[in-house]
């Protein structure tokens, strides 16, 4: 935090990816889609920065809260890797950086980015951490869930919970890397408490989840 002016803007969350569906429910795999939008038809008339190209976007004092900017800041996208914010937060709260974790054959296979992680290899936690927010590490990520919770499932419902407990309300996950899914979403104000709550928590590091998403 700035210590002149005490101020953290959480700069614009730009999302790019409409969800239409918002009801929860079980999560399943799915299509990218990934046709080109015209962003304009977004932009709400008086909006402050018309040339931003998002569908939603918020900026907040991260130390109180209050929203400097906003638009569309409760419709329902999908997160795509911003959810490893979610993920770094959950994993610094129930594992140890010095655990060492033993890649499954499934993380090693993950679809998506990746650090290139190989079946059996023995991987300190806070390495994987340093992976998937780095280069957005979908293998990371998974191995990640698989050593906290055991599999994914279990890992993203944890994930929802934590989202839940810091406000964000409108926000469900199905999986640890943010790969598309109807029923994995959050809002542009409910990203902005999950990152302001990891900055304002340097007691675990957890600033770094805001940070690495700017």
């Amino acid at each position: 935090m700035n210590k002149i002016h005490g101020l953290f803007i959480i700069l614009l969350f730009v999302i790019r990816t409409y969800l239409n569906t918002a009801t929860l429910g079980y999560c399943q795999t799915i299509e990218a889609n990934t046709s080109e939008d015209d962003y304009s038809k977004y932009v709400p008339i008086g909006d402050v920065l018309p040339e931003v190209t998002a569908k939603s976007a918020i900026v907040i004092e991260a130390s109180t809260g209050k929203i400097l900017y906003g638009r569309n800041i409760d419709t329902m996208h999908y997160l795509a890797s911003t959810t490893k914010a979610m993920t770094l937060l959950v994993a610094l709260e129930y594992g140890n950086p010095t655990d060492i974790v033993a890649v499954s054959n499934k993380a090693a296979n993950m679809e998506g980015s990746t650090v290139w992680l190989e079946y059996d290899e023995k991987v300190k936690l806070q390495d994987l951490l340093y992976g998937m927010m780095l280069v957005s590490g979908n293998d990371a990520a998974e191995a990640i869930a698989e050593h906290i919770s055991g599999n994914s499932s279990r890992f993203a419902e944890l994930m929802t919970k934590k989202a839940h407990e810091i406000g964000a309300e409108h926000t469900n996950f199905c999986n640890p890397s943010g790969l598309l899914n109807p029923m994995h979403y959050t809002t542009a104000r409910d990203m902005a408490m999950i990152t302001a709550y990891g900055y304002n928590n340097p007691e675990k590091n957890a600033q770094d989840a805001a940070d690495r998403f700017h």
